[in-house]
C-alpha cells in the first residue's frame, strides 16, 4: 500500500521559521498513514475571513458563493477538517477554522498535545 503522509503548515508565516519544525513532525508522524496533519500557527480565523473577503473583493471576482469565497482562505488547497482535537480539555474553537469546521467532529482531551502518546494517538 502506499504510505502518505502529508504535513501541512496554514496561515500568516511572516514571523515564523519553519524549518525547525521538520525534522520533530517527521518522527512523530511516522506511523500515521494516509492523514493530512495541518498545523496553523500565527492563525486567527477572523482575520483570515477578513482578509479572504478583501482579496476576493480586489480580485474583482463577483461569484458570491460559499465555494468561490473558500478559494481566498488560507486553507484553499486543503479540505475542510473532518476532525479537530482541542487538547487540555478546553470545548471552544477559540478562533480556530471558523469557516472550516462548518461539518467537523470534534474531540476535546484532557491531555495537552506534546503529551499525546500512541496510546492517545488520533492516527
Amino acid at each position: 500500500y502506499p504510505i502518505e503522509r502529508e504535513i501541512t503548515f496554514s496561515a500568516d508565516f511572516e514571523h515564523f521559521y519553519l524549518q525547525i519544525f521538520d525534522k520533530s513532525l517527521n518522527v512523530y508522524t511516522l506511523e500515521c498513514y494516509n492523514r493530512k496533519l495541518v498545523i496553523a500557527f500565527n492563525y486567527g480565523s477572523r482575520a483570515e475571513i477578513v482578509m479572504a473577503a478583501r482579496l476576493m473583493a480586489e480580485s474583482g471576482d463577483t461569484d458570491y458563493s460559499e465555494k468561490s469565497f473558500a478559494k481566498y482562505l488560507y486553507t484553499s488547497d486543503i479540505p475542510d477538517p473532518d476532525l479537530i482535537v482541542r487538547s487540555a480539555g478546553e470545548e471552544r474553537l477559540s478562533n480556530f477554522l471558523l469557516w472550516q469546521a462548518a461539518y467537523s467532529e470534534f474531540y476535546f482531551p484532557d491531555v495537552l498535545w506534546p503529551d499525546f502518546t500512541k496510546g492517545l494517538s488520533i492516527c
